[in-house]
């Protein structure tokens, strides 16, 4: 969970304005940033996305009668989500190293 930054202004969750809020479009913004995405997400221009507290997400237990398929499918979901919030954050990293030469 302290991988996640909010996908505008790139503070990471540990740091930000909580709640932080995950878009029907699979994009995390803090409290503060979430109030500009009900218009339209900044990172794929999606118009007015429905969101969710990012928490909300995180239950504290797993169903051990769940169809195996459908385990799958979660993991494979959150895998692709950190991997995008890895792309966001190196992304990131790389325009501050090229502002500074």
């Amino acid at each position: 969970m302290d991988l996640f930054i909010c996908n505008k202004c790139f503070i990471p969750i540990y740091r930000g304005h909580r709640p932080y809020n995950i878009t029907q479009c699979g994009h995390i913004f803090c409290q503060k940033c979430t109030q500009q995405v009900e218009r339209q997400c900044p990172r794929c221009q999606y118009i007015s996305p429905a969101y969710i507290p990012l928490k909300d997400l995180m239950p504290t237990t797993i169903s051990f009668f769940e169809p195996v398929n459908e385990i799958w499918d979660m993991l494979s979901k959150a895998d692709n989500l950190r991997t995008e919030q890895m792309k966001i954050i190196m992304q990131r990293f790389h325009e501050i190293v090229y502002h500074l030469f």
